[in-house]
């Protein structure tokens, strides 16, 4: 059985057998389909399907291109978070992280610490968020800027903070 999604750009997608196609052009009884790669990889793989049945008249023929497992579950991936983002009010980007934290233990755990800073006074949190801020990875960076931009604020020029959206108060 074969799957069509919508791209990001609405145009159709049609996924079957690890391979992926996007319309081609429609007729009054068929959609005609290609592959995916037809423009960067040259692949001729094809298929067509009844317009009203939604049943595959022509299978598709053989591709030149390769199947790649990996860009596939990325893609499909991709398209879930773009669709809950487009479905929910929640930001891509947190949707991202949340299927992270729900997984990663070690990434949950230093999400707490991030997140417990807000107990802290003042000058005790903004030590911790230093301190946080040299020794965590690249992947909390667009986590970090957020926090600092609400709750701490970023540094000026003259290296002086300004007052952030939320202070931490005690």
């Amino acid at each position: 059985m074969y799957k069509i999604m919508l791209q990001h750009k609405q145009r159709p997608r049609l996924d079957l057998d690890g391979f992926s196609y996007v319309r081609d052009r429609i007729t009054s009884d068929k959609i005609y389909w290609r592959c995916i790669k037809y423009k960067s990889d040259h692949c001729h793989g094809r298929l067509h399907t009844c317009l009203e049945s939604k049943t595959i008249l022509k299978h598709p023929s053989d591709h030149i291109c390769k199947f790649d497992a990996p860009e596939n579950q990325v893609r499909q991936f991709s398209q879930q978070v773009t669709a809950r983002a487009l479905n929910t009010q929640e930001n891509p980007d947190s949707l991202g992280h949340q299927a992270q934290y729900q997984t990663d233990s070690t990434f949950a755990h230093n999400i707490h610490k991030i997140a417990a800073l807000a107990f802290h006074d003042p000058n005790s949190a903004l030590n911790g968020f230093e301190s946080l801020c040299e020794r965590l990875d690249d992947q909390y960076d667009n986590i970090l800027d957020y926090f600092e931009e609400t709750y701490i604020d970023k540094l000026r020029s003259n290296l002086v903070r300004r007052k952030p959206l939320f202070e931490v108060n005690f």
